[in-house]
């Protein structure tokens, strides 16, 4: 009889893997995370996990009201975090439009791509700091954040 599985086991270089540069970099991926011993903070993340809640003692239950406000404050983040690079991708798309109805021979779709990833660019390295200050704080309020989501018994 014919076997199954579930998973597709393709050999390397198949045309459904992605080719042999896609294969080549999951490959050195992988072989940076061992070599970084990343796969170490895993375990004592996994460790410190099972240390917060030992297994056996939760009993699946979350405070609907913590895990909507912990979405709440990430989608609000998320937003402030993003809605400077918006407004300029915006206004970047108007004066393109602006320019191409004034002088009919610049083509924006030539001139749109480079001078959105320039003035995306720029502004992510104006940003950084500030992004930085901010993911800070976002890593501060997390301890406790999480926290209400496991109450202590």
């Amino acid at each position: 009889g014919v076997q199954t599985c579930a998973l597709p086991i393709y050999p390397v270089g198949h045309a459904d893997s992605g080719g042999p540069l896609a294969t080549l970099s999951g490959m050195l991926s992988t072989v940076l995370f061992f070599l970084l011993n990343a796969h170490h903070q895993v375990l004592l993340a996994l460790g410190k996990l099972a240390a917060m809640i030992p297994p056996g003692t939760w009993n699946g239950a979350l405070s609907g009201t913590a895990v909507g406000d912990l979405g709440a404050g990430l989608f609000e983040a998320a937003v402030r975090l993003t809605v400077s690079l918006l407004a300029v991708s915006l206004l970047t798309d108007a004066g393109l439009g602006l320019a191409s109805r004034m002088v009919p021979q610049l083509q924006p779709m030539f001139l749109g791509a480079p001078l959105k990833t320039v003035t995306g660019l720029t502004l992510l390295v104006l940003m950084l700091p500030a992004w930085a200050a901010a993911v800070a704080g976002l890593f501060q309020v997390l301890p406790t954040q999480m926290g209400s989501l496991f109450p202590a018994r």
